[in-house]
């Protein structure tokens, strides 16, 4: 997203947080790793090894000087790039207060032993929790699932539940996935190397030497590694570094503005999300809806303009942004209208 700092002192923020909630061994801490390895700036924290000073400021004295100093927590040390905390339902009520300034605000406000000062940490949170009951209950809402407050899960613009419904099919697509980099390292003599040239490894082992490199001539598809869609066609997979690159460069680029457009279909679904949970029949499953959200449909919006270089938001940029917040709400959505039902409001039957 954009940030942008108002006349009369109103910060609004630019940044996404995104929250991955699932059971276990679904790959939620393998995500993370991944984008730590394809950020330009990122930061790691566990949930159960930090603490709220941890993650904001810490005020320590000086051996030397008996003077009192302020330590950075990872959210400040992030700023401008990514923090990725995981088992984030780990970590305590009185900690995961002390965040909810930087989710929004991306400020760190310090008032201890005669220091008062204001840090920035404009800063993305990607936070991975497991459901409080081990596994995701269907029956449940998101904030009984994950035992979060509505004020904190608001802060995140997207929520994804991570399930973990096998089938055969997908089993053996999953096996074939970890067993593939064993083959390789058994039929080939340096498979150190070939491992490295695979997404899922090269997060837990990183090439130094090409991370060093920045200005020599990058691959951008990767030559040992390719997948294949639902139709059975092989499809090219970016490496790492290239798009390690091509987020920085996307960043760097002025940052695209809203059409008038756009700005009215934003609105139109905007209304519509809020019509369809005020509507629902179980309001308690329905995760809030608030000013937020529109926020948050800005920015994912300028994201996706971002990827592809634009420097106008255009209507189809709102749509697909509109598109991964209502998948991520589990709301009905249609590609062709746009609409979170497939009947747009105002379309009843002539009878009615």
């Amino acid at each position: 997203g954009s940030r942008e700092d108002l006349e009369n002192g109103t910060h609004l923020r630019g940044d996404i947080n995104i929250l991955l909630i699932g059971d276990p061994s679904c790959g939620k801490s393998q995500l993370l790793r991944f984008m730590l390895a394809v950020s330009p700036h990122a930061v790691s924290t566990t949930g159960r090894g930090a603490s709220g000073v941890g993650l904001t400021a810490a005020v320590t004295r000086d051996e030397l000087t008996k003077e009192r100093r302020l330590e950075a927590g990872a959210m400040v040390l992030g700023d401008r790039g990514i923090v990725c905390i995981d088992e984030f339902d780990k970590m305590s009520t009185a900690d995961r207060t002390a965040i909810h300034e930087v989710m929004e605000q991306q400020t760190v406000t310090i008032a201890k032993a005669g220091i008062h000062t204001r840090l920035n940490a404009r800063c993305s949170v990607v936070a991975a929790a497991n459901p409080i009951y081990g596994n995701w209950d269907d029956s449940l809402p998101l904030s009984k699932n994950v035992n979060l407050p509505d004020s904190l899960l608001s802060r995140f613009d997207l929520v994804f539940p991570i399930r973990d419904l096998g089938s055969m099919e997908r089993d053996r697509k999953i096996s074939q996935l970890v067993m593939e980099p064993m083959t390789k390292r058994m039929q080939t003599d340096s498979g150190t190397d070939i491992l490295r040239n695979f997404v899922h490894t090269s997060v837990i082992e990183p090439d130094v030497k090409a991370a060093e490199a920045q200005e020599a001539p990058t691959t951008v598809f990767s030559t040992s590694h390719s997948v294949r869609d639902e139709a059975g066609r092989i499809l090219q997979v970016v490496t790492s570094d290239f798009l390690r690159k091509y987020v920085r460069y996307a960043k760097a680029r002025p940052e695209p503005k809203l059409s008038d457009e756009a700005i009215e279909v934003m609105a139109r679904k905007y209304s519509e999300l809020r019509q369809h949970v005020q509507a629902s029949q179980n309001k308690e499953a329905e995760q809030s809806v608030t000013t937020r959200a529109l926020e948050a449909i800005i920015r994912l919006g300028t994201a996706h303009a971002r990827l592809k270089l634009n420097t106008q938001i255009e209507v189809s940029d709102i749509l697909a942004a509109c598109e991964l917040m209502w998948k991520s709400r589990n709301v009905p959505f249609d590609n062709e209208t746009g609409f979170p039902d497939a009947t747009p409001p105002g379309d009843d039957d002539e009878g009615g």
